[in-house]
């Protein structure tokens, strides 16, 4: 088996009409019909609680509606706990592409004048190059998204190009992971069939400026290749406290990816924790 794609994002909310109402508007996305989560699906999510909850798919401009493609799937569930930008262990954010970061910064500030959205760190070159700058902002759904234009290839990193001029955004192509042992999580992703593996320090600014700590601070990062042109993330950040499991949260529900086992068939649909005890959809 090969971990292939970042498949779709799944997300709590506490208000579904609002995140359908930010999603289109600031970003163009396409919303499906709602539905509701049945038992089968819940139970194996280890949720049961989400039975009968409303749900609803969201497209980039220019995918099908189907749900294979869908980008995101926000779920409603009204005693979900707000959850602050970087306040605990387990995913942590997912970074979307975007053809012109600055551009978008500039369409999204009334977004962050009316509190619809929340900008974390406007648009910046990443420490480790100027092949990529982004920017960090917290969603509808109090999820960190970054937004990031990747200017050309970033050896030994193999990660999509910005295309100019595109209207959308999306794929999501980083799954970023707050985790307690970055060796340890990226063997667990190893193990799943992720690719090689790179370990480095770098500044996490965003991250800095919403938790007060020194700006100049560096973290352990460790990163798995995807098949495709796609990265898990982890983040050494054994300070934050790890997710409640017995609690549900605004933000980041789970993760889910794509996968090709070695026939060229992926097999049933499995739902895994990992290390830090997040979740993660095999489809």
């Amino acid at each position: 088996m090969r971990l292939h794609q970042i498949q779709q994002t799944l997300l709590i909310t506490r208000d579904l009409a609002h995140a359908r109402a930010v999603y289109c508007g600031a970003f163009a996305l396409r919303a499906g019909e709602s539905s509701e989560i049945s038992s089968a699906w819940a139970n194996a999510l280890g949720a049961a609680e989400l039975v009968g909850a409303r749900y609803c798919d969201f497209f980039t401009a220019d995918c099908p509606t189907t749900t294979e493609a869908a980008f995101l799937r926000v779920i409603e569930y009204l005693p979900a706990h707000p959850t602050p930008a970087f306040s605990q262990l387990g995913w942590l954010a997912s970074e979307w592409l975007v053809s012109d970061v600055d551009a978008l910064y500039t369409k999204l500030i009334q977004q962050f004048e009316s509190g619809a959205l929340r900008l974390l760190q406007p648009p910046k070159d990443l420490a480790i190059s100027d092949a990529i700058r982004a920017m960090q902002i917290q969603g509808p759904c109090d999820e960190v998204i970054y937004l990031t234009q990747v200017k050309r290839a970033l050896m030994p990193f193999r990660l999509p190009i910005s295309v100019a001029g595109a209207q959308t955004v999306g794929p999501a192509f980083v799954a970023v992971l707050a985790c307690q042992d970055r060796a340890l999580s990226a063997a667990f992703y190893q193990g799943l069939g992720g690719g090689h593996s790179l370990k480095f320090q770098t500044r996490l600014g965003a991250l800095n400026l919403a938790l007060g700590r020194d700006e100049s601070l560096e973290y352990p990062l460790a990163t798995v290749q995807l098949q495709g042109d796609a990265l898990l993330e982890m983040d050494q950040l054994a300070f934050l406290p790890t997710t409640v499991n017995a609690e549900i949260r605004c933000g980041i529900f789970a993760f889910a990816f794509s996968r090709v086992g070695t026939r060229g068939q992926a097999g049933p649909e499995r739902v895994l924790r990992g290390p830090d005890q997040e979740r993660i959809l095999l489809t």
